[in-house]
């Protein structure tokens, strides 16, 4: 968690779900050894109090989301992981929408030759092809766009746990473009502004 050359904010929520579970695991196998069972109930007491509104929190779970390690897969909660998707896709509209209105231009003419001398349009076989274009063009929401694109980057499949999710993104943001730019600002982060290893060789 505190590596300085990696992700590490896609894991947090992970890593505390993890520890919480394992905290159950070790209560119900030392149940007969009363010291440790205190410990143990201590110790989950203190991941609880510590992670508990880990899950909640915005940062992190888009942040886990975007991680093409972990996607819907970092969520036990299916609600958490649905509003998550939702916060994505509000970010994603957004941006589309302030990208639309930067680029608010009249769309060129596909292909409609005109006649100088009698100011009208030649007929063309491309005239029917050119105004269905046209109109989706036009038409383009942005809320449709964006969950298209978030529908299937989900359908990718997972890549492994020990592959760089910043690699991937590299190679895929052509094809994702709006969701590489809410990654930037979200997998960037550090979970942890302590780097131990580096504090631990010092004092040793």
């Amino acid at each position: 968690m505190s590596s300085e050359k990696s992700v590490t904010i896609s894991k947090t929520i992970l890593f505390s779900q993890a520890l919480s579970s394992y905290c159950s695991k070790l209560k119900s196998e030392y149940q007969t050894l009363p010291e440790i069972k205190n410990f143990i109930t201590k110790l989950s007491e203190q991941v609880d109090n510590r992670f508990k509104h880990t899950k909640k929190h915005i940062l992190l779970a888009e942040a886990t989301f975007l991680d093409p390690r972990f996607k819907k897969y970092g969520f036990k909660n299916n609600f958490a992981f649905q509003d998550v998707k939702r916060s994505i896709i509000n970010k994603g509209k957004l941006i589309l929408s302030q990208q639309q209105q930067n680029n608010a231009l009249p769309l060129p003419a596909l292909s409609e030759p005109i006649n100088v001398e009698m100011n009208q349009k030649i007929d063309s076989i491309w005239n029917e092809f050119d105004t269905e274009v046209s109109d989706i063009i036009q038409s383009r929401d942005p809320n449709a766009v964006i969950i298209n694109k978030v529908d299937k980057y989900l359908q990718e499949p997972l890549i492994p746990k020990t592959a760089d999710p910043l690699k991937w993104w590299n190679e895929n943001k052509n094809i994702y473009s709006t969701l590489f730019i809410i990654m930037k600002r979200r997998l960037g982060v550090q979970a942890s502004s302590v780097p131990s290893e580096r504090v631990f060789s010092k004092g040793a």
